[in-house]
C-alpha cells in the first residue's frame, strides 16, 4: 500500500504511517456529467438518479498511482457500492483496485500496490438512487516517514461547528440551527530527515497552499478514518537541533463534513 520510502538506510512501507493524496492527476472524464468531480471543490457534483453510475477518468499523461480518493458523496446513505479500476492505456484492460459498500458518507481512500503506468481510471457505482460524488482524485500518495504519536486528535471525530441559537427575551431556549460545520485537527510529525522533508514533504506543502487533499492518518487500525480538506495557515517545519538534522512539522487541517 503506497510507495516505499527510505528510512535510516532501510526501505519502509509501514501501514501505520499516514498517507496523503494530493495534487490530483486526473484531468478529464469520459462522461460530461462526471467532469464536476475533477473540479477541486465540494459543491459541484457528478450526479445520477438511477441505474449504473460509471465514468472513466484520465490524466494528461501516464502516471504512477497507488491511491484513489472519493469525497463529498452520499453513497453510504444511498446504499451504493463503489468499484475502482485502473488501466495502462485509455480503454485498455482494467484491473480492480478496490471495492466498497460504505456505511456512511465520509471520504474514501483506496490504497493499493504502486502501479507505474496508469492512463485510465474507471469508477463504477451501483445500487441506490439520486447519487452524488463531488471529488475524485488519483495519483501517488505521499507516505509519511514517521507515525503520529500519542495525543493526536482523530480528525473524523473532531467536529468544528458554528451554531445559530434562538433565545426568547426571558432567556428561554427556542432552538438551534447549524450555520457551518466541518472537522479540524493538527497532525504533528517529529524526527523527519531533512533531506526527506525537502524532497518529499515540501512539494505537498506547496500544493496545499491552494489545493485540498486527502489524508488517511492510520491505515492499519483505522482504515475508514479518511479526511478531505485543506490546510489552515502556512506549514512551517522546525529544526530539532543537535547534529541529527531532524525536523518536526505541524499540519493544521480543516476537513469537509457532508
Amino acid at each position: 500500500m503506497g510507495t516505499p520510502i527510505t528510512k535510516g538506510g532501510r526501505t519502509s512501507n509501514d501501514s501505520s504511517f499516514a498517507r496523503i493524496l494530493y495534487q490530483n492527476k486526473l484531468t478529464s472524464a469520459s462522461s460530461a456529467t462526471a467532469q464536476p468531480a475533477l473540479i477541486p471543490n465540494t459543491w459541484e457534483r457528478w450526479e445520477s438518479a438511477s441505474g449504473v453510475m460509471q465514468s472513466r477518468f484520465q490524466p494528461s499523461a501516464s502516471i504512477r498511482c497507488n491511491a484513489i480518493g472519493i469525497a463529498a458523496h452520499n453513497l453510504g446513505t444511498r446504499g451504493s457500492t463503489i468499484v475502482v479500476e485502473t488501466a495502462p492505456t485509455v480503454s485498455g484492460t482494467f484491473t480492480e483496485r478496490g471495492a466498497i459498500t460504505p456505511s456512511n458518507d465520509k471520504p474514501i481512500m483506496f490504497l493499493f500496490d504502486d502501479v507505474s503506468d496508469v492512463e485510465d481510471v474507471r469508477v463504477t457505482i451501483t445500487n441506490g438512487a439520486d447519487r452524488e460524488v463531488g471529488v475524485v482524485y488519483a495519483g501517488s500518495a505521499l507516505v509519511m516517514q514517521q507515525a503520529l504519536f500519542g495525543g493526536h486528535s482523530p480528525i473524523c471525530l473532531s467536529s468544528k461547528t458554528e451554531y445559530r441559537n434562538a433565545m426568547s427575551d426571558t432567556g428561554q431556549f427556542l432552538g438551534r440551527k447549524i450555520r457551518r460545520k466541518g472537522q479540524v485537527s493538527t497532525f504533528s510529525w517529529e524526527n523527519l530527515q531533512d533531506t526527506w522533508y525537502r524532497d518529499n514533504f515540501q512539494p505537498f506543502v506547496e500544493s496545499a497552499k491552494t489545493l485540498p487533499f486527502f489524508i488517511k492518518w492510520r491505515p492499519d487500525y483505522f482504515g475508514e478514518d479518511v479526511a478531505f480538506g485543506y490546510s489552515v495557515g502556512d506549514i512551517q517545519p522546525t529544526n530539532q537541533g543537535g547534529v541529527t538534522r531532524l525536523m518536526s512539522v505541524d499540519l493544521n487541517m480543516r476537513a469537509h463534513d457532508e
